[in-house]
């Protein structure tokens, strides 16, 4: 019974974290802090299944592409609370910036925002925008939209393995302290996560003949990689901005998978 308290104590620490989809208030103690992370991909699932249920809903009233992409685009936004997309404007600000690693650090810390994370997120937002509206006004949108339930998790799951496993850029703040209560245990939990999304993924492409899904995981894995090289390079490792970005990017990099498949269908 104490394990299945910790693990629903957990679940609802990460949507608490994560998310701004209600939930009961979860106990902060150290226990619960270890596994929240396991739960991390539970987010990523609803959420997934919020938005894909939204954009079969408006495809079956016949919503004009824009404002389905419009709705598509401002959901996980709304739903995460802006979360990620706080992180991913901080990064921004702090690479193009053009400073040493110590001034980029400082940078990730400053409430305020700049014109760098101006530009990079309205130009983020566009691009969400556009390929949104690309699969609501396509023939293979269902699919599409089928696949990207899958993303929301696998981004999430890939997210979790970083906090895990990559070096840290910082001493303190959210991201240390995640990694920090976390073990070997949690990684391996969340390794085990991928392993069943990617046999459900294999399993949708060969007998539900969807074979573009299999490009997402393609593109989620560029973007881990190169999340670990440019945390590396400009940072000395993640932080919990980074680890923002990266899921940002996690995520319209698998869109701009889905969307080509409707492309070339």
């Amino acid at each position: 019974m104490k394990i299945l308290s910790v693990l629903i104590n957990s679940i609802f620490a990460a949507f608490s974290t994560y998310s701004r989809i209600p939930v009961p208030p979860a106990r902060w103690d150290e226990e619960s802090l270890r596994w929240q992370i396991c739960s991390f991909p539970l987010v990523g699932a609803v959420i997934g299944l919020i938005w894909c249920a939204a954009g079969t809903a408006l495809r079956a009233c016949g919503a004009h592409p824009a404002l389905s992409g419009a709705v598509l685009c401002a959901l996980p936004l709304l739903l995460t609370g802006g979360i990620h997309m706080d992180g991913y404007l901080d990064t921004t600000d702090a690479v193009h910036s053009w400073k040493p690693k110590e001034e980029r650090l400082r940078i990730l810390d400053d409430p305020h925002i700049g014109a760098f994370a101006f530009i990079s997120g309205a130009v983020y937002l566009l691009l969400y925008f556009g390929l949104c509206c690309q699969i609501a006004d396509s023939a293979g949108g269902q699919a599409a939209l089928f696949m990207m339930l899958s993303a929301f998790i696998r981004s999430r799951i890939l997210s979790g393995l970083a906090a895990v496993f990559f070096p840290k850029s910082k001493k303190q703040g959210m991201l240390r302290s995640v990694s920090d209560a976390s073990d070997r245990r949690a990684g391996a939990v969340l390794a085990g996560w991928l392993v069943i999304l990617e046999a459900g993924t294999c399993a949708a492409a060969f007998f539900m003949r969807i074979p573009g899904i299999l490009t997402l995981p393609a593109a989620a894995c560029a973007a881990f990689f190169y999340y670990r090289h440019m945390a590396d390079a400009r940072f000395g490792g993640i932080s919990g901005d980074l680890a923002g970005w990266f899921l940002q990017v996690s995520e319209i990099a698998q869109l701009a998978a889905a969307a080509v498949y409707c492309l070339l269908r």
